[in-house]
């Protein structure tokens, strides 16, 4: 328990360039293959934060991950 306190504790905040988190994750021989940066598909967005919270902390999630399309019009 006191271990994953630790670890928990010396996350570093997600970084803003897209280009930082990536030498980061390279740095800290952190495997990217499941990672989709920058993220373009709204199905790939929940796996790679997912991977990206294992190894930062963040309370908002940088805009130069984010390479979405817009959404769809409702079509009700």
């Amino acid at each position: 328990e006191t271990n994953l306190t630790n670890t928990l504790s010396t996350k570093p905040t997600i970084p803003n360039e897209l280009d930082e988190i990536l030498n980061y994750l390279k740095n800290n021989d952190i495997d990217t293959t499941q990672l989709t940066l920058p993220i373009t598909d709204q199905k790939a967005a929940s796996e790679t934060l997912k991977i990206l919270h294992q190894y930062f902390t963040s309370k908002t999630i940088p805009n130069s991950i984010l390479a979405l399309p817009p959404l769809p019009e409702p079509t009700w």
